[in-house]
């Protein structure tokens, strides 16, 4: 699944689940039926459904859309409920929602950043040359697990910090990865923490 469905998206889905027409829908709506076609083929992109039956169960599987008016999980965490399902599918979608509005959900951007680490470029150093920090690339590796074996791959091969700074907190705030940069400024947190 590449996204997440927009309202008038989820709203189409729920009409066709509900057995209304197309015409029905889209009146229902105040859409043409035109437009509700083209919402419905959206939803089917969105959620990688082959046709719109797929589509359908894709999002009631997922807790997407109402069926027979009783509202998707993630509707009813909006509306106050708090069970574990309306939770984990509002978690869901949120999580989605984050990860779409990434900066770095563009493919291309996180090739040339690990382009520039795989050549011997600090990560600090590849991220201010797409107008990052270190600190926003090192975070999305935790939504694209492919994306952080790769960095880490490449900062292994590249140590970024200097003899000085190596294996201490300062080689980690300075942008590298490397396992003693890493150890010491985990170990420099827990201090400071400690101290609180």
């Amino acid at each position: 699944m590449s996204g997440i469905l927009r309202w008038d998206e989820r709203e189409a889905l729920s009409h066709i689940a509900a057995g209304h027409t197309e015409p029905e829908a889209a009146e229902a709506m105040g859409f043409s039926t035109r437009t509700l076609r083209r919402r419905l083929t959206s939803a089917c992109k969105v959620l990688g459904a082959r046709n719109l039956v797929h589509a359908v169960a894709i999002a009631v599987s997922l807790g997407l859309i109402e069926v027979d008016g009783v509202p998707a999980p993630a509707s009813r965490y909006r509306y106050g409920d708090r069970d574990r399902a309306a939770v984990e599918a509002h978690t869901r979608e949120t999580r989605m929602q984050r990860i779409k509005r990434h900066p770095l959900a563009d493919q291309a951007l996180r090739s040339r950043i690990l382009a520039a680490v795989q050549a011997g470029t600090s990560v600090a150093a590849a991220a201010r040359a797409e107008s990052l920090t270190a600190a926003t690339v090192w975070g999305y590796t935790r939504y694209d697990p492919d994306f952080r074996a790769a960095l880490d791959e490449a900062t292994r091969r590249h140590r970024t910090c200097s003899p000085v700074s190596r294996g201490r907190a300062d080689g980690y705030r300075q942008g590298c990865r490397c396992p003693e940069c890493r150890a010491a400024h985990t170990q420099e947190t827990r201090r400071y923490r400690d101290k609180r």
